[in-house]
């Protein structure tokens, strides 16, 4: 009996054992759950503190508080002076044509919208285009706002609306969207020939933007009305192996009166892949900003050269992650360096977790997409602007990049690399530093010194402004833009009128 109490007992005691060693395994599970959520608990409070340490940085530091009505008064005379300017502006390249005027635009506040009244002889220009409004794409909106303040009469048709939530100011002070009709969303215009021809039988120049589908929609737009068509290759559609579709290139290149594009660097490339027999018919018109929007910036005193910004996408052409590795070696020598960076993007999540591995969440912050009205308010606070550009893996690479221009016209020092054509813009040891691709040991350098070198600031800074003034802004380039149409336009009337 004994033996079979304790055979018994052993099994009873062997169950639970088995049981207590279960809950023992259960509980350590849930208490490992507990912990991990505790931990992403304690770091989204360290997060949400640190952003909020960063805006109360910005919002309350004494070069805000200072220059607040300065940016106001500097805002009513820029208008004003903008309004002035477009009444008394010379007349655009007649290309031995009759001369036009320009007509008056009433910009009586920023916040309301623009009357336009346009002139007789306007050109009638419809932007056929992958989607609109892009915020990224203000490259794209600047120059439809400079046409449209010229008196020209603009309409847009894209093939989707993005529905982005950040819209720059323009669209709605432009009414840009009242312009706009789409493919695949409401306001809707299906690509069909009759409904083309009703809609836009008046047109002189259809008009598209990346060598991708909203260009090859445009040469069929174009192609229906029988009126000229032009394009301009960017970037991605014509470097990013992903994106290249080279018979599709070869087509538009065939099919457009002329191929624009914004640099040296991309004609190169695009005569590389259409042939020499193109030459004539590629044009250089810069990608560029409205440099009135942009004045220097008013300082109430000696900057400190630690207020670093960089601005863009975050995507691995902008080289971001390099700034951040470089921002590692700043700050050992200078602790109270900061970078802000504007934008986001897929990179976002390999950006958060260097700087926390790197222990820079003091010194790096991640501010997400802005405005164009917003990044101009945080340039104000800056000391100096990087866009560290690189060929990426795929083929990819920035054009002469609008965040640099941005930068360079309100007289902040500019750092980036020789990559592609940046060179174009930025002069090095002139109007900028530029350092080799993906060196953070340079990049560092370059950030220090113009630190430890205000007179280098100043000077680069009153460089970078004269280069924007001299070519890369929107003044300059839609007179080059609006010759090439008037010429392409008088062509097509003599062809049509037998001359």
């Amino acid at each position: 009996m004994e033996d079979g109490e304790t055979r018994i007992l052993q099994k009873d005691s062997g169950a639970i054992i088995e049981k207590l060693t279960e809950f023992k395994r259960l509980y350590r599970q849930k208490s490992e759950m507990v912990r991990r959520l505790e931990i992403e608990l304690q770091n989204l409070k360290e997060q949400l503190a640190r952003k909020d340490e960063h805006i109360r940085a910005l919002l309350g530091s004494l070069s805000w508080r200072i220059t607040a009505p300065l940016r106001t008064v500097c805002s009513f005379f820029i208008n004003a002076a903008s309004s002035e300017r477009v009444r008394k502006r010379e007349p655009e390249p007649a290309c031995q044509m009759q001369q036009a005027q320009h007509s008056v635009v009433s910009e009586s506040s920023d916040s309301k919208p623009v009357n336009i009244v346009p002139r007789p002889d306007a050109l009638k220009i419809l932007y056929v285009l992958n989607s609109f409004p892009k915020l990224s794409e203000t490259f794209v909106l600047n120059e439809i706002v400079e046409l449209i303040k010229r008196g020209h009469d603009v309409r847009i048709l894209a093939l989707h609306n993005p529905n982005e939530n950040i819209v720059n100011a323009d669209i709605f002070r432009y009414q840009l969207i009242k312009r706009a009709r789409f493919v695949h969303d409401e306001p809707r215009m299906p690509l069909e020939e009759k409904t083309i021809i009703k809609a836009y039988n008046d047109i002189d120049i259809v008009h598209s933007h990346f060598a991708a589908e909203g260009a090859e929609a445009g040469a069929r737009v174009a192609s229906i009305l029988k009126k000229p068509f032009t394009f301009t290759a960017h970037a991605y559609e014509i470097f990013d192996i992903a994106h290249v579709d080279l018979k599709r290139l070869k087509y538009l290149v065939e099919a457009a009166s002329l191929v624009i594009t914004p640099s040296e660097y991309n004609k190169k490339h695009l005569l590389d892949i259409a042939g020499s027999g193109h030459r004539d018919r590629i044009r250089i018109v810069r990608a560029t900003i409205d440099a009135d929007k942009f004045p220097p910036r008013a300082l109430p005193g000696p900057d400190s050269g630690k207020n670093i910004i960089t601005m863009g996408r975050l995507v691995k052409k902008k080289g971001t992650i390099y700034l951040v590795k470089a921002m590692r070696l700043v700050v050992e020598k200078y602790p109270d360096a900061r970078l802000s960076i504007v934008g986001d993007g897929p990179e976002q999540g390999l950006l958060e977790t260097c700087i926390k591995k790197w222990n820079l969440e003091k010194n790096v912050f991640l501010l997400g997409a802005m405005s164009n009205e917003e990044c101009n308010g945080l340039l104000d606070l800056s000391d100096i602007a990087v866009l560290p550009c690189i060929t990426s893996d795929s083929g990819d690479r920035d054009v002469c990049p609008l965040t640099l221009q941005e930068a360079m016209a309100k007289e902040i020092p500019v750092v980036s690399t020789f990559a592609a054509s940046v060179p174009e813009l930025v002069e090095d040891g002139v109007s900028g530093l530029l350092v080799p691709e993906k060196d953070k040991r340079a990049l560092a350098a370059a950030l220090i010194r113009l630190i430890e070198d205000p007179a280098l600031r100043k000077k680069l800074g009153e460089n970078g402004r004269k280069r924007i003034l001299g070519e890369f802004n929107i003044t300059v380039q839609a007179d080059k833009l609006i010759c090439l149409w008037q010429t392409l336009n008088e062509t097509t009337r003599n062809y049509e009128a037998g001359i």
